[in-house]
């Protein structure tokens, strides 16, 4: 009987084999690992893109609706959205919070309402006299004026230079200015107490964030600011508040008696004064920005409570003059000293306007004073044009609209 011989396999040839084997185990491990970990990120970007998506259609939701306070909505994807809503000076905050499990989406932005009504370029209640213009004044848009309408006038050597008198239309006015909005009537400090934190003063750069009660720094003497300061902050000095042209302030809330900013700050705030704001040459307070002088009480003094902008500056937003305690021989006061205002001007006392309104003023009166003498219902080298204002501006909602308004995002945090 014959054995058959056995064939033998050299070692060196079984372990090529097993390491390829190995070989093969490993680039499987890994294209398995690398599907894995492939679909995890899928996973995870998809979560991420369900709280951007709700978390904006949150905000379209809220900003429909524009209501103070909290609400919840639930959304498909099984995300829900927390939506706050609080004001903030002449506009509101609006902070919506998306969560996913453990994940959260937080946004915040400024929001406005956008009068749907037609507005008068300029507004002076019907006192039955005319409105006079020199020089190179010129107004464009609906003007609403007593029934004697606008006349030509000559002072200080200045004549009318334009051809017509109104480039637009004109109406009769009320023999009082438009009913100022319930909210805007009384602005202090007490307003924004429910909301507020107290802190101690320093001199440091912040930032302050709208997702926690607005802090509230507040002090017996004069603020001198100049660092850099952003959001959900009111500064409040019971003396009187310095700007520095090198201070860097955004859409916080500055209130006090007498507000000064230097030449050549720029920045975007809402003040309110009781007694006068100071805008020095070159002073630029970016959209949207707002001016409020509130008289809180009597004027004993012989100085007039005043909004004074000089020469070059600009307010983007909005200026509001409102009396508690009105009186016709020291009426709250508005200058614009070749200065520019974009926005809407609600003034309960007197404007003398050398500079340009892009978009409204409505005043009791408009006053100049030149060669030592006083001139009411004038107007000299002033420009008031409604065209100029660009389409997407918000201004403050300062007098109720008879539309609903349609509320804007106006800047986010």
């Amino acid at each position: 009987m014959k054995l058959h011989n056995h064939i033998r396999i050299k070692s060196t040839a079984l372990g090529y084999a097993i390491a390829f084997l190995l070989l093969v185990g490993l680039i499987c491990s890994g294209l398995l690992f690398v599907a894995s970990v492939n679909k995890r990120i899928e996973r995870n970007y998809s979560v991420n893109e369900h709280l951007v998506f709700d978390n904006y259609f949150a905000f379209l939701y809220g900003i429909e609706r524009a209501t103070l306070g909290d609400l919840e909505l639930p959304h498909p994807s099984g995300d829900t959205s927390i939506i706050h809503v609080k004001r903030w000076g002449a506009y509101m905050v609006m902070e919506v919070t998306t969560r996913h499990g453990n994940r959260k989406l937080t946004k915040t932005a400024l929001i406005g309402n956008k009068n749907k009504d037609v507005l008068s370029a300029v507004y002076v209640p019907n006192n039955n006299q005319s409105l006079k213009v020199c020089g190179n004044t010129k107004i464009e848009g609906i003007a609403s004026l007593s029934e004697r309408g606008i006349e030509r006038s000559y002072i200080a050597g200045n004549h009318y230079l334009n051809d017509k008198l109104l480039y637009g239309s004109m109406e009769v006015s009320d023999q009082f200015l438009p009913t100022l909005n319930e909210n805007f009537k009384n602005l202090t400090l007490e307003s924004f107490y429910p909301e507020t934190v107290k802190l101690d003063w320093n001199h440091k750069d912040s930032i302050f964030s709208f997702g926690t009660r607005t802090t509230l720094i507040t002090q017996l003497e004069p603020i001198v600011l100049e660092q850099n300061l952003k959001g959900n902050v009111i500064i409040h000095s019971f003396d009187s508040i310095t700007v520095k042209a090198s201070a860097r302030l955004e859409n916080v809330i500055l209130i006090s008696p007498k507000i000064r900013f230097e030449k050549g700050f720029t920045g975007s705030v809402q003040v309110i004064a009781h007694e006068r704001i100071t805008c020095e040459k070159e002073v630029h307070l970016l959209y949207p920005s707002v001016l409020i002088l509130n008289e809180t009480k009597p004027n004993n003094s012989e100085k007039k409570l005043e909004i004074l902008l000089a020469n070059k500056s600009k307010v983007l937003g909005g200026i509001l003059l409102v009396s508690q305690y009105p009186d016709k021989r020291k009426p709250i006061s508005l200058k614009i000293d070749e200065g520019i205002v974009a926005g809407f001007v609600y003034n309960q006392g007197e404007t003398e306007l050398i500079g340009k309104i892009a978009g409204h003023i409505y005043t009791q009166q408009f006053v100049l004073y030149t060669g030592g003498g006083q001139y009411n219902n004038q107007l000299m080298d002033a420009i008031i044009s409604e065209k100029d204002l660009p389409k997407y501006f918000v201004y403050p909602e300062w007098i109720t609209s008879s539309m609903k308004p349609q509320p804007e995002i106006l800047a986010w945090f």
